[in-house]
C-alpha cells in the first residue's frame, strides 16, 4: 500500500510541475517584451516573471556617451548627439579680404584711403555662440591702443548687421568688417590684434600688421 501511495505522490508532483511549466510558458508567450529601443536586448525572465532590457554597448541611443560617439576634435562633429553633448562653439578667423584702397601680403596689410577689411569668423563647432570683437593697434611693442584720428582716418569695427556682436550658428560663418574712412595725413606701421570674445572663454586673438600710408606717399 505504501508503494502505491509513493507512486501516486510522484505522479502527482510530475503533473503539478508540468502544469506549472505550461502556465509559465503561456505567460511568456502572452507578454511582449519590447521597449522600442534598438539599443537593448529584450527578454522575459521566467524566474522573476518580468521583462528584462539589457543595454547594448557602443549603440547610439543607449544613454551612455561612449568614446566613439563623442565630439571628434578632428572635424568637430559629434557621432551620437542622443547620448553625447554636441561639439562646443569654436571660432577660427580667416582673411582678411581687402576692398579697394588696401593691399596685403601675408600678415601685412597696407591702407591708403577709404577701405574695408573683411575677416571671416568661422564657427567650426556645432553649438551656436554670441561673438563680440574689437581691434587694438599700437606702434611697435608699446602696447595700448592708438587713436586712428591722429593719423587722419576714422576706424570702425562691426558685423554685417552693423552691430558689435553677432550670434554665429554651429558650422557657419559671419563677416566682421574693419573699416577705414579718410585720407591718411601721417604714415605709420602698427601691430594689431583682432580680439574675439565668446562663451566666457579666453579671448581668441588674430595678429596682423597694419601699414597706414600717408596720402602724399600714394
Amino acid at each position: 500500500m505504501k508503494k502505491v501511495l509513493i507512486v501516486l505522490f510522484i505522479i502527482s508532483m510530475l503533473i503539478i510541475i508540468a502544469c506549472s511549466n505550461k502556465v509559465q510558458s503561456e505567460i511568456k508567450e502572452d507578454i511582449e517584451c519590447n521597449d522600442n529601443n534598438n539599443c537593448t536586448n529584450d527578454s522575459f525572465d521566467i524566474t522573476s516573471n518580468t521583462c528584462v532590457y539589457n543595454k547594448i554597448l557602443n549603440c547610439c541611443g543607449n544613454d551612455i556617451c561612449e568614446a566613439s560617439e563623442r565630439c571628434n576634435i578632428k572635424d568637430y562633429t559629434t557621432t551620437c548627439k542622443v547620448d553625447c553633448a554636441s561639439c562646443p562653439a569654436t571660432i577660427k578667423v580667416n582673411g582678411p579680404l581687402c576692398d579697394s584702397g588696401c593691399s596685403y601680403a601675408g600678415t601685412l596689410i597696407s591702407v591708403n584711403g577709404d577701405t574695408k577689411l573683411h575677416f571671416i569668423l568661422e564657427n567650426i563647432g556645432e553649438e551656436s555662440t554670441e561673438v563680440k570683437s574689437l581691434v587694438k593697434c599700437a606702434e611697435g611693442n608699446s602696447g595700448g591702443n592708438i587713436n586712428f584720428n591722429y593719423y587722419g582716418v576714422e576706424q570702425g569695427l562691426y558685423f554685417d548687421n552693423g552691430l558689435d556682436a553677432k550670434v554665429i550658428e554651429g558650422k557657419s560663418s559671419e563677416n566682421v568688417i574693419l573699416e577705414f574712412i579718410g585720407l591718411p595725413t601721417k604714415g605709420v606701421l602698427l601691430n594689431c590684434d583682432l580680439v574675439i570674445n565668446y562663451d566666457n572663454k579666453p579671448p581668441f586673438i588674430s595678429l596682423f600688421k597694419l601699414k597706414i600710408k600717408q596720402y602724399s606717399e600714394i
